[in-house]
């Protein structure tokens, strides 16, 4: 009867196992999507500055960039 119990209890544990793997592998696919999501924030950035060159940035393309460098750090922030 004890060795039943093992047996059903190693079971259980080896199906939460499964679980928790399953659970694990979903929430790392979810961070690397939102790590993705940074990188193209931050490069959209870097690409609209060196689009305009030598010129000033237009106020609202300075703010859009500084929002999505921002954005793109409180995300890595998140991350790590």
């Amino acid at each position: 009867m004890l060795n039943e119990q093992v047996v059903a209890d190693n079971l259980a544990l080896i199906d939460r196992n499964r679980e928790l793997e399953c659970e694990l592998a979903a929430l790392k696919a979810r961070l690397g999507a939102m790590s993705r999501i940074a990188d193209e924030l931050h490069e959209d950035a870097a690409e609209l500055v060196e689009s305009y060159g030598d010129e000033p940035l237009s106020k609202e393309d300075a703010r859009l960039c500084a929002f999505k460098f921002w954005l793109a750090c409180e995300l890595r922030d998140a991350i790590w």
